[in-house]
């Protein structure tokens, strides 16, 4: 009989844990009582640690022993992923794609055991504003939604199309999370990853239109283009306020009345700022007129919040997956967690869902009810 070959210790697992936890070498290394040079060997294959040097470093970045073993399906890279937002620490950007992995991870793993809606992101040439507002009308006529009627759900459109929607913790610090709107990465499951920290459900919107945008009309595309986020930004503002409908309900003003605004924001579910722009990009407004809004919209501090904010969009594919497998198949949060080499906390972190085991059936000794439950139910 042949021996069992020894499991591989996979540095880049480790690089990736390191990095989701926003961990330099040298602060790992300190951690866990090594040099940096030790780790740095780990991660690049060269050394392989024993057995109390592996538990520790699990136990330091929120990970199973096993984790490091399990191969990653695939890796994010910078070059792959449509990032929006202001110019970023690459400490920042590089955290955010590690993230993105191991959500990535857990995608293929659900892809194993569920059935997610097949990709069907459709493909539009993106050249001049005029093009940009062809694809949106025509992915808004794919969707039966037409051009006089708001999108509803915007996250709900890109995971009918087969796109998986989650959300990130942007940072501990306020001013480093508000780097990072969102990003999006084709591949062979499109992911969108949004930012927690946003505090505004129109913008939250604008973002998942803009990265739409990206899947829609840049596909293969190297990232970093000025002009492609330009052109994400067209897309965004085409979709969610179709020139057709707006034009309708927006007249032309000579004054900018908020009412008005704040009245279409109410139906189309788009940002004041965004509402303002699109009536100036018409000519509905003139330009003294939209510099004149802009300055009222700083002065009164919307750009820090906006009245009538629409009601949230959370993602709806993950947690359906969930509810399957807990449901049909018997598999609780903690037991995928432990299947993926993550400890319940860090599940959490990447899923956005607490890791638990199954609740208690009555023939699992759950037969205990609430006399107060009992008593509600008779009222």
């Amino acid at each position: 009989m042949e021996p069992t070959a020894e499991p591989t210790f996979l540095g880049a697992n480790l690089r990736v844990a390191r990095n989701f936890n926003g961990m330099t070498l040298t602060e790992l290394a300190k951690l866990v009582s090594v040099s940096h040079a030790m780790i740095h060997h780990l991660e690049a294959g060269v050394r392989k640690p024993g057995p109390d040097l592996d538990a520790a470093l699990a136990q330091a970045l929120g990970f199973e022993t096993d984790f490091f073993y399990i191969p990653l399906p695939e890796e994010f890279h910078e070059e792959q992923c449509q990032f929006r937002g202001r110019p970023m620490p690459a400490s920042l950007k590089t955290r955010v794609l590690a993230h993105g992995t191991l959500f990535g991870s857990f995608v293929r793993f659900l892809e194993k055991r569920v059935k997610l809606p097949p990709v069907a992101i459709p493909e539009e040439k993106a050249g001049d504003k005029e093009t940009i507002e062809r694809a949106a009308e025509n992915c808004r006529r794919r969707l039966g939604i037409g051009l006089d009627r708001p999108a509803l759900s915007i996250c709900r459109v890109l995971e009918n199309w087969g796109a998986v929607v989650t959300r990130f913790e942007g940072s501990t610090e306020k001013s480093d999370a508000l780097r990072v709107d969102a990003f999006s990465r084709a591949g062979v499951r499109p992911v969108v990853v949004l930012n927690t920290d946003k505090g505004s459900t129109s913008r939250s919107r604008w973002d998942m239109s803009h990265e739409l945008g990206h899947l829609v009309m840049h596909p293969g595309l190297p990232p970093g283009d000025p002009l492609l986020e330009t052109q994400a930004d067209q897309f965004a503002s085409a979709f969610l306020l179709p020139r057709v409908g707006f034009l309708r309900e927006f007249h032309p003003q000579k004054r900018l009345s908020w009412d008005t605004v704040w009245g279409l924001k109410l139906r189309w579910k788009a940002s004041g700022a965004s509402i303002v722009r699109r009536a100036y990009d018409f000519g509905l407004i003139d330009a003294i007129e939209y510099r004149r809004a802009w300055k009222h919209y700083m002065y009164k501090g919307w750009h820090k919040g906006e009245p009538n904010e629409p009601d949230d969009e959370a993602p709806e594919l993950v947690p359906q997956a969930l509810e399957f497998l807990r449901s049909r198949k018997g598999m609780s949060t903690l037991d995928m967690a432990k299947t993926l080499g993550w400890r319940a906390e860090t599940f959490e972190r990447i899923v956005g869902v607490p890791a638990v085991p199954l609740a208690p059936t009555p023939s699992q000794g759950g037969s205990i009810v609430s006399l107060e439950r009992v008593r509600k139910r008779m009222a």
